[in-house]
């Protein structure tokens, strides 16, 4: 069981304001508070589902995350042997820095094997909700037809996000920098030069992240309400990059993308997922590669100042139609306490650990 049928029917909490027990007789009184008791066992029983739920899926995520990274390290270690076999003077076998040590080709194979490790591991334990044709299903339907508008505005509330995370991360390399560190980007960056970590980064990644995220725990979280599940969603996406500045802008991102996937489909979530890692960020990356000085300066001075433009022009056109789609489906706020379930906070506190580290010398 994946989530839904054991929460199936449920809506949004109770948040009626509660009848006065006055005006009918004493026999009305004893109707209301007997009520009003049904009504908060009602809410308790609903936010100890979210919590067990929410749970469910941050220890899901938890295994995800184990599975991909011990197929990338069993790879990495299978061909330090084979060298070892083949070539014993190669000097990456000097090198007690697994992850950083592959040759790029072959880092950008070990992410592909990683992408398809976490992808097969979805198909075992999540089988259910992938051949569920009904709202909380992975491969789920809306029946609303994407438009031109829609989609162009999601592109660019992708830009703004990209801008505020080019400041934010500006502003985090400066104050680390002050403090003697950097913002480093992990493994991410190794192979990213090669053949095979382009096609993991436009095409394997963002199939393999909306599958999870959007497809399996977002529709497992929606039945508590639609913006819960697209926030909580968010944040796992964000804090699972293990990224301080990438972390950020995944977070921003998955909102847009959560909001796209839960009123269109998933597959358009898959479409703006590849369009920022294949046309902004590996355009952007291209073309910087082939500049230096003031117009690489000046590239990297347009970015943030696209992103805000796109904002100042999307949001105010949207607003409309982003504070109607919250007022329908939000829920009460002590839902969130559903957020100090066990395998949640440890989901956190382990790519938190990892994000803190990655900045270190």
């Amino acid at each position: 069981m994946y989530g839904p049928q054991a929460h199936e029917g449920a809506g949004p909490l109770p948040g009626a304001p509660a009848p006065p027990l006055y005006g009918d007789g004493g026999s009305r009184a004893y109707e209301d508070i007997a009520e009003r008791n049904r009504s908060e066992v009602t809410r308790r029983l609903f936010l100890g589902s979210a919590r067990a739920m929410v749970n469910r899926q941050a220890g899901f995520l938890l295994l995800y995350l184990l599975v991909g990274n011990l197929a990338a390290l069993s790879g990495i270690i299978l061909y330090r042997i084979w060298l070892k076999m083949t070539d014993p003077g190669n000097p990456i076998l000097k090198s007690t820095d697994l992850l950083h040590s592959g040759q790029d080709q072959w880092m950008g194979f070990a992410y592909i094997a990683m992408s398809l490790s976490g992808m097969a591991f979805l198909a075992l334990m999540r089988r259910r909700q992938m051949e569920d044709p009904g709202p909380y299903g992975i491969f789920r339907r809306t029946g609303r037809k994407m438009t031109p508008a829609v989609f162009f505005g999601a592109v660019g509330l992708i830009l703004t996000a990209q801008a505020i995370s080019f400041i934010y991360g500006f502003g985090m390399d400066q104050t680390l920098g002050w403090l003697g560190v950097s913002t480093g980007t992990g493994a991410d960056a190794a192979g990213s030069g090669s053949l095979a970590f382009f096609i993991y980064a436009s095409f394997l990644a963002p199939i393999g992240e909306e599958l999870v995220f959007r497809g399996a725990v977002l529709g497992a979280l929606k039945p508590y309400g639609k913006v819960f599940a697209i926030i909580t969603t968010a944040t796992m996406f964000g804090f699972f990059h293990g990224v301080l500045t990438q972390g950020f802008f995944a977070f921003m991102v998955g909102l847009v993308l959560g909001y796209i996937a839960c009123e269109y489909s998933i597959f358009w979530s898959m479409a703006l997922h590849m369009c920022n890692n294949f046309v902004i960020a590996g355009g952007l990356d291209y073309l910087t590669g082939f500049l230096s000085g003031n117009w690489l300066g000046a590239v990297q001075l347009a970015v943030p100042v696209v992103g805000i433009l796109a904002g100042l022009i999307v949001l105010p056109l949207a607003r409309v139609r982003i504070r109607d789609f919250i007022r329908a489906n939000r829920a009460d706020s002590a839902i969130y306490s559903s957020w100090r379930s066990i395998w949640f906070i440890v989901l956190l506190l382990i790519e938190g650990c990892t994000a803190l580290l990655s900045v270190l010398p």
